[in-house]
């Protein structure tokens, strides 16, 4: 009798603490695809220049400010608009999206595409991820370490 309860005890700690936790964020659950992890430049800093860090569950962007719409330009065209920057926020990926909690709220998930490209010429693979804003894609470049 008292092994059965020591197993219902445990198995009940298990299920515990495989949960959401209290919060109904990522924790201990969601992070991001292994090939999205590192440090992302704009691939054409001609219109706007930033960069992205991706972390297990961490996102950061940096740069892609307001000050970089041209004047009467038209920002809602601008990447990563929506998002904090300089700091790390919360988030995750799933299925060709991106969902990251700014403002304490998950924002509706953000469509891209991740490919890989080889060099040739300097012998290495480079890694692209692109994503749209309104009209407008930015296509970001993975830098190498």
């Amino acid at each position: 009798m008292k092994l059965k309860i020591i197993i219902a005890v445990i198995s009940v700690l298990i299920l515990l603490s495989c949960g959401e936790g209290g919060t109904g964020g990522t924790e201990g659950k969601k992070s991001f695809d292994g090939k999205l992890l590192g440090e992302w430049e704009s691939a054409d800093k001609s219109v706007y220049s930033g960069k992205i860090e991706i972390e297990y569950r961490r996102f950061k962007v940096t740069g892609y400010e307001e000050s970089q719409t041209i004047k009467y330009g038209d920002d809602s065209k601008r990447p990563f608009k929506e998002y904090v920057k300089g700091v790390y926020l919360e988030g995750y990926s799933e299925e060709g999206k991106i969902y990251i909690k700014t403002g304490g709220e998950w924002k509706e998930g953000l469509d891209y595409k991740y490919w890989v490209e080889k060099d040739f010429f300097d012998y290495y693979e480079a890694e692209f991820l692109k994503f749209k804003f309104g009209v407008r894609e930015e296509i970001l470049r993975k830098k190498k370490l």
